[in-house]
């Protein structure tokens, strides 16, 4: 194999394997392995819905072609809060197939099962806020911290709030245009 051939591959790889994107700061924390943390405990559906938080992490420092990085932090920001939409009408469908009377708590699938160290919520939260904008980092750090903790609809109804602040926050004429 060509030297030249050699280096594209390893290039497509790192691409694939550990995008930049998903790398901030010095590159020693993964998005991946934060989202671990973030999704420990919680189990099927619930996890999924979780792991889509790659969003929060990379807006602002994915770039695409044909779009303005402005408008691509944006549409990530709209990814996140769609996926996290789609968690809460699923845990609500399986809740009430459920037939649980009286009781305000996720089902099993969907509830969060190990308490999670206040500290490790703190820098995971902190981590994902790192490279946002100072007038969004504080609503970053409220939604992770919130989604570390779920345990009630309630708290999946304050996530969605909270990233709909981020999003108003970066996009206040989106409003408008509504």
């Amino acid at each position: 194999m060509s030297k030249k051939k050699e280096t594209v591959e390893n290039a497509s790889k790192e691409r694939v394997n550990h995008p930049s994107y998903y790398e901030l700061g010095d590159g020693s924390v993964e998005c991946i392995d934060l989202l671990c943390l973030i999704t420990e405990g919680y189990s099927g559906i619930a996890a999924g819905d979780i792991m889509q938080n790659k969003y929060a992490y990379r807006a602002g420092n994915k770039t695409e072609e044909g779009i303005n990085n402005f408008a691509k932090a944006v549409e990530d920001w709209q990814k996140c809060l769609f996926y996290m939409k789609d968690f809460q009408k699923r845990a609500n469908d399986i809740f009430y197939d459920c037939i649980i009377e009286n009781d305000s708590t996720l089902p099993d699938g969907f509830r969060c099962t190990v308490h999670k160290n206040p500290i490790v919520v703190h820098l995971v939260a902190h981590e994902f806020a790192k490279n946002k904008a100072p007038a969004i980092s504080r609503f970053v750090e409220a939604y992770i911290s919130q989604i570390m903790e779920m345990q009630t609809f309630d708290d999946i109804a304050k996530a969605i709030s909270l990233l709909e602040q981020i999003i108003d926050k970066i996009w206040p004429s989106r409003k408008l245009e509504a």
